[in-house]
């Protein structure tokens, strides 16, 4: 029998990284001169500063130097991660990390469309001509969403889009004489800065486009 009451020494560089669904991309690095059998992930919902304080995440130790956590629900989530000896003997709590698990896509809460050529106020309808784009989206993005406006049958129109604001794009699109008439439906893709890719639109979907002359 081996007797083995040495405390091994915490793990050192630990970080915390936001993923998209929600997900938290823990990493570590081993401790020097320190036999390892693995290591336990702590986790709590505020800053802790003792092992009963916080939850394991991990069922038994973990082998790596590296793991995905992904808590219950939203919010901001601290943690710290011991060393496991081969004598199962745990070591002090490691420097505390936090990050902020993000499963919530982003969205276009509005899109808003002035057209500088001919237009019927009453129907809605937009003649050939330059239309600016204002597009709201409810956080914070990567980089500027993409987005289209695609009549019906016809080739979408590609909108490049430039930050205007903290939550605001803006841009522009040209009617031809050649575009297809009728209803035109906008496409959105945006990408938070965790990387949750979001494509729904609250208000701003649609546009109707008239190239048709009377007869």
């Amino acid at each position: 029998v081996t007797l083995d009451t040495t405390i091994p020494a915490m793990p050192t560089n630990v970080s915390a990284q936001a993923k998209a669904g929600g997900v938290i991309g823990l990493s570590w690095r081993a401790p020097a001169n320190t036999s390892v059998k693995g290591y336990n992930v702590y986790r709590a919902t505020s800053s802790f500063n003792s092992i009963s304080q916080g939850t394991k995440v991990n069922a038994s130790p973990l082998t790596g130097l590296s793991r995905d956590d992904l808590p219950g629900s939203d919010g901001t989530y601290y943690y710290r991660i011991t060393t496991v000896s081969p004598g199962y003997n745990e070591s002090d709590l490691s420097g505390e990390v936090s990050a902020v698990s993000d499963r919530v896509a982003p969205r276009a809460t509005s899109v808003v469309y002035t057209p500088q050529g001919f237009y019927d106020p009453p129907t809605g309808r937009m003649a050939p001509g330059r239309v600016t784009v204002q597009v709201t989206v409810n956080e914070a993005l990567q980089a500027a969403p993409f987005l289209s406006v695609t009549p019906s049958g016809g080739v979408p129109l590609v909108v490049d889009l430039t930050p205007s604001g903290d939550l605001q794009y803006a841009g522009s699109f040209t009617i031809t004489p050649e575009t297809v008439s009728g209803t035109a439906y906008a496409v959105f893709s945006g990408r938070d800065q965790v990387g949750n890719r979001g494509t729904e639109i609250d208000a701003g979907q649609t546009i109707k486009i008239d190239t048709r002359g009377p007869v």
